[in-house]
């Protein structure tokens, strides 16, 4: 059986960063991606809801969130 959680690794952001993507039970494929992310003593995790768009584009739009978030820290 696999394991409906994925972690996958994100450059660039932070002092540490990765994807955590969620496969939804009883929901033919539906799945949630979200990105914490950890700068210092901060960690934070940005997460954007849209049942219908695929991972590419929320993937990109929360990595765009948490660099301006991590600017800020």
């Amino acid at each position: 059986m696999r394991s409906p959680l994925t972690n996958t690794p994100a450059s660039g952001i932070g002092d540490a960063a990765y994807y955590q993507k969620v496969e939804l039970p009883n929901t033919g494929g539906e799945s949630n991606i979200s990105l914490a992310v950890k700068k210092g003593q901060t960690t934070f995790r940005v997460s954007i809801v849209h049942p219908m768009a695929p991972d590419g584009p929320l993937m990109a739009a929360e990595k765009t969130l948490a660099l301006a978030a991590v600017a800020l820290i």
